[in-house]
């Protein structure tokens, strides 16, 4: 469901009231689109804050109203989460001091598009100077979206996992569904990308996959 598109106004709150329509239609489950804040048109799937709802949608206080109301009509709540990268406007994304440390000072950060959906071909000739320690610093683990976490890092799987239990524990959800899941567990190969046969297995990656679920 992409919560925007299916309320009247917008919002969490307004969505509410048509719940009842969906037990009419027979439907058990609700499985929403990302909520996250993302900054751009990406619908959610190119997330900048994992922590985030988006305020216009009606924040925190919407969601938590919205799953309570689903529940009480028997209706069970999904939530699409994406953790195999983030958005380069992402506060975790650390571009241009990590460039500095690395005494690399050719890069015009002002040059690169605005946008979440750098062109690849950025990701892939700035390395290792752009994603800093959320993140791999090699080319193999860029994605075509933005920097892949770097799963083989205590500290980053755990923050991962903190927001897996946020959704389920503090905000109620029924269940997630992982995004892309393929460019968790795989990296790209010598010439494609994550989901191209040649596409190199991430042990890192798919051990989080099995510990978050």
């Amino acid at each position: 469901m992409h919560l925007a598109t299916f309320s009247p106004d917008g919002t969490f709150d307004s969505g509410i009231p048509r719940l009842s329509y969906l037990v009419e239609l027979g439907i058990t489950t609700i499985q929403l689109m990302p909520v996250n804040v993302d900054f751009d048109s990406s619908w959610g799937y190119s997330t900048a804050h994992l922590f985030a709802i988006k305020s216009e949608l009606g924040g925190y206080g919407g969601l938590r109203r919205f799953i309570e109301a689903a529940h009480g009509v028997g209706l069970e709540v999904y939530m699409d989460v994406v953790y195999n990268h983030a958005s380069a406007r992402t506060l975790l994304y650390d571009r241009q001091d990590q460039c500095e440390a690395d005494g690399n000072n050719d890069l015009n950060v002002s040059s690169l598009p605005p946008a979440t959906y750098c062109p690849a071909n950025i990701f892939k000739e700035k390395v290792p100077c752009m994603f800093g320690d959320y993140f791999y610093n090699n080319k193999d683990q860029t994605t075509p979206w933005g920097p892949r976490f770097n799963y083989s890092s205590d500290q980053v799987v755990s923050y991962l996992m903190s927001n897996v239990k946020y959704w389920v524990e503090e905000l109620g959800i029924d269940g997630l569904r992982f995004d892309a899941t393929i460019c968790t567990r795989k990296s790209r190969g010598s010439n494609s990308e994550c989901w191209q046969p040649d596409a190199i297995p991430n042990e890192d990656g798919a051990s989080f996959l099995r510990e978050s679920t």
